[in-house]
């Protein structure tokens, strides 16, 4: 025999009892708790961009002066004195890309932590809320 009526998943209604002040105040926390979280995330991420970009920034200068150095030195070539001058003038650059670069990473490094850490702090303390939440609207 084929059937012809399909079954409906079954449906609870929403209880219009008030709700506890416990379970409202529960609410009102994990609505501030996670927009904490959408908060630091998007400021952990502008952040590490502005870090890339500085990165980026200063690597495209410091190669181009780099470039240049080595410019000058092909131009200088068999002028003594010009050659000293151009490679004291590169090593200088090359050691000012290398501290350029250690910094701007190490902040990167310290960036990424501080906004890891701040995130997972707010996962935990949102998952908190959500637990006590669920406690209070049992025990309600």
């Amino acid at each position: 025999m084929l059937h012809l009526l399909e079954s409906l998943e079954s449906r609870t209604l929403m209880s219009t009892a008030p709700v506890s002040a416990t379970v409202a105040a529960d609410l009102v926390k994990l609505t501030a708790d996670r927009a904490q979280f959408h908060t630091d995330v998007a400021a952990g991420h502008a952040t590490l961009v502005i870090d890339h970009e500085l990165i980026s920034d200063a690597r495209k200068a410091d190669l181009t002066a780099l470039v240049d150095d080595r410019k000058a030195l092909a131009k200088d070539h068999g002028n003594a004195t010009a050659l000293a001058a151009d490679m004291l003038k590169l090593t200088s650059d090359a050691a000012k890309y290398v501290s350029d670069m250690t910094s701007l990473h190490d902040k990167l490094a310290a960036d990424f932590l501080h906004w890891k850490t701040n995130v997972h702090n707010d996962v935990l303390t949102v998952h908190a809320d959500v637990l006590k939440l669920a406690g209070d609207r049992q025990a309600a």
